[in-house]
């Protein structure tokens, strides 16, 4: 079976859909199968990294072009090869072309439903607006199967009760277990960062600085935490990063907060994450969060939002701790509340949360079912 997927990889999302596609069509790549990314052409150094491994990446050039979204016609006669079209949706000027080319070409597609666009401007609604009447429906139901990663989550959709039950299917994202592992050596990241966390307490952010990921909230409730031997990393980049770290130097804290910038080295990335006793999760939302695999298969609990997308992962005192949305206060406290735990109890909650992850969330398991639901498409099309 040749599988080509359609996916948007794109700075900022280096940890959201563009490397759950990258996963599964490496394991694909892996398992035998004809696997074909199809994306967005751009400078940044993941895409450089994608064309390296065992599988093929078409980067197409798209006119014209907004972020991580862009026109890219010459999709439609790209697909025409393909057997079994994977669309990862949110993809904007490329949606449309898988389901075109569907329609003309008579191929199935699978699309997996990461999340509802939740524009911030009144002209991005209005186009939103626009685009939703026009499209979404219709791609949503033009799919041969409709993955879901939270039903949680998808319950809060606007496009929940859309689509028929036949075609839905729940599959959880997953996670590299060999390449996120439990250490407790936490020195060998970087030498010059190894020697500022020689010693001290460490919380770890990763995320993009969009709003909705409330790196200004936990900037706010670090300066808060009475501990002057704990210090925050923060791992990712975006169009606020100078308001950031004047936000940091204004709270009296830049001493203790280490900016890491964008991290493309999926490796380093672990590094950073086994350097932590904690990762923070502060976001108003999320659909699933991708990070909290990351850190909990690394042994590290996860202090998060108590939100859909993130609730179902973390089991409140157990391999982490949830606390109240959009609350610094709240976090504050939840983070006093986890360094007053002893390092053995600490040292527990990581282990437990490796263990839930190995169980459930591993990305061989999430590349299991994937092909059991390729297989279903497979068989209903008769190839």
């Amino acid at each position: 079976m040749k599988i080509a997927h359609v996916v948007s990889v794109a700075p900022p999302d280096i940890g959201g859909m563009g490397q759950v596609a990258f996963d599964e069509a490496h394991v694909q790549a892996k398992h035998g199968h004809e696997a074909t990314i199809y994306t967005l052409s751009y400078s940044h150094p993941y895409a450089t990294a994608l064309g390296a491994l065992s599988l093929r990446v078409h980067r197409l050039h798209a006119f014209p072009r907004w972020g991580s979204a862009g026109v890219v016609p010459q999709l439609f006669f790209a697909l025409k090869n393909a057997d079994l079209i994977h669309l990862h949706y949110p993809f904007y000027g490329g949606a449309e072309w898988v389901y075109l080319a569907s329609r003309f070409f008579h191929k199935p597609y699978i699309l997996t439903y990461h999340m509802d666009a939740e524009p911030t401007t009144f002209l991005k609604r209005l186009a939103q607006f626009c685009y939703d009447r026009l499209w979404v429906e219709r791609l949503l139901k033009g799919a041969a199967r409709v993955i879901i990663t939270d039903s949680q989550h998808f319950s809060s959709s606007r496009w929940q009760g859309k689509i028929a039950a036949s075609k839905l299917r729940e599959l959880s994202l997953g996670v590299d277990t060999d390449l996120f592992v439990h250490s407790s050596v936490a020195a060998d990241t970087e030498t010059d960062l190894a020697d500022k966390l020689r010693g001290k307490h460490c919380l770890l952010f990763v995320g993009n600085f969009l709003a909705v990921k409330r790196l200004d909230m936990l900037l706010q409730a670090f300066a808060q935490v009475a501990d002057s031997n704990l210090v925050l990393v923060i791992v990712g980049d975006g169009p606020d990063a100078a308001r950031y770290r004047r936000e940091a130097q204004s709270l009296g804290i830049a001493e203790r907060v280490f900016f890491q910038g964008d991290c493309s080295d999926r490796e380093k990335l672990a590094r950073y994450y086994r350097c932590a006793d904690a990762v923070v999760i502060p976001s108003a939302a999320e659909s699933f969060s991708l990070v909290a695999l990351e850190a909990m298969a690394s042994g590290r609990p996860v202090i998060a939002a108590d939100v859909l997308g993130l609730k179902g992962r973390i089991t409140n005192g157990s391999d982490g701790f949830l606390f109240a949305p959009q609350s610094v206060e709240t976090l504050a406290q939840t983070i006093g509340r986890f360094f007053s735990l002893s390092e053995t109890a600490r040292a527990r909650m990581g282990e437990t949360a490796r263990q839930k992850v190995v169980a459930e969330y591993s990305l061989i398991k999430h590349s299991e079912t994937l092909e059991e639901i390729y297989a279903e498409v497979a068989q209903e099309y008769g190839f």
